[in-house]
């Protein structure tokens, strides 16, 4: 028998119930109470109709919706049958998709529930595209998210898994729709941030090692193991393996869906003795906890836990990405040059640089570094 009930000593709700089509055990946690009874009211309806004698086939056609089908279901099966018999670039995308569907759902949501879940004032497909905007990808990288998700969705319905799918043409972004405003910072916000008691240094030396290199959060996080034609496997974004000592620098292969690419990412001495603390001293482990787990490789979710706690702790509302900007921006500010912040993007053409943000040779790119390096230790200099 399904039940509702929010859990002892914990701000959420637990669900939990018999699937009487799979005769399986099932439960799961949420947030906020609507999330969770959208789910209850699912599987009560569809243990009462089984209590009744229907079949797994009258009761999708009564309910109008396939209620044992979970998104982890779906992404299973169209990895089964369609995505691992594809190129491996296709695949991998396609396992990119299911993650980003499950970090803004859950793996175990029935599909049938997507239209009606709440999260934050955000309905549907809404709260995927929330939580995508949230990760700091561009309206063209949602949608790209959209449309593959919606090739698995409808392929399920085409073979008779669900009955309808969850994404619409009318719920892609176009261009007049969810246009962010991005962030230009204020020198104080920056301040704030590098000069703040509450904040733990741990943070802030996260936050110092992204501004200094620029970095996309998927060019500093290992995502996905990618295997190579010579055999090789390569971790994308870097590990403690990357890092050049002695040339105060780090090397970040990038996850792209055109392969890997390779980048020499001078970090100068202040960067290299961050690493250096985080590799060699114990952290604390009311940040880490008691696994004490060492911070490199990265994880996505990490940098952006951190980032949010930054923003809350120093009230400087930021992303990710924001802070790619900030060293952008930082280079234009000091060097009076568009086409510096350019090449610290690595971006093909100023065009981009330009619309995208504000905001080469090694050589440049020990310039551009140690620019931003003088930068945080005269912000940190002036105020201790």
């Amino acid at each position: 028998m399904a039940t509702l009930s929010k859990e002892k000593g914990y701000n959420r709700w637990l669900v939990q119930w018999v699937n009487p089509l799979t005769k399986k055990q099932q439960k799961k946690r949420f947030k906020n109470k609507p999330e969770a009874e959208a789910v209850y009211k699912i599987w009560v309806k569809t243990e009462a109709l089984a209590s009744s004698g229907f079949d797994n086939g009258q009761i999708n056609k009564l309910l109008g919706i396939n209620t044992n089908m979970t998104i982890g279901d779906i992404f299973e099966w169209h990895y089964e049958n369609y995505s691992k018999r594809s190129s491996k670039k296709t695949d991998t995308h396609y396992k990119l998709i299911f993650k980003a569907f499950k970090d803004a759902y859950g793996e175990k949501t029935p599909v049938s529930a997507i239209n009606t879940l709440t999260i934050n004032k955000q309905t549907g497909i809404n709260i995927f595209i929330a939580d995508q905007e949230k990760k700091g990808n561009s309206q063209t990288t949602i949608n790209n998210y959209l449309s593959r998700g919606k090739t698995v969705f409808d392929r399920a319905v085409t073979k008779g898994m669900i009955n309808k799918s969850p994404i619409t043409k009318d719920d892609f972004i176009t261009i007049t729709e969810y246009v962010r405003v991005k962030k230009a910072w204020s020198d104080q916000e920056v301040v704030d941030i590098l000069t703040s008691k509450q904040i733990p240094m741990y943070y802030k030396e996260v936050f110092i090692l992204m501004v200094l290199t620029g970095m996309r959060l998927s060019e500093i996080c290992g995502k996905n193991d990618k295997k190579m034609a010579d055999g090789k496997v390569y971790d994308c974004g870097f590990t403690w393996d990357d890092v050049y000592w002695d040339e105060k620098a780090i090397i970040i292969k990038e996850k792209s869906q055109y392969g890997i690419k390779p980048s020499y990412l001078p970090i100068t001495a202040l960067g290299i003795a961050i690493l250096r603390k985080w590799r060699d001293e114990d952290p604390p482990e009311e940040i880490y906890g008691k696994t004490r787990n060492r911070p490199v490789p990265f994880t996505d979710r990490h940098i952006i836990n951190v980032v949010k706690k930054i923003s809350a702790i120093s009230g400087v509302s930021f992303t990710v990405h924001d802070i790619r900007r900030l060293s952008g921006q930082r280079i234009v500010e000091l060097t009076g040059s568009l086409i510096k912040a350019k090449k610290l993007y690595g971006h093909s053409n100023v065009a981009i640089t330009e619309k995208s943000y504000v905001a080469y040779k090694n050589k440049d790119k020990i310039e551009l570094a140690e620019i931003l390096a003088d930068d945080v230790k005269k912000i940190i200099s002036n105020h201790f």
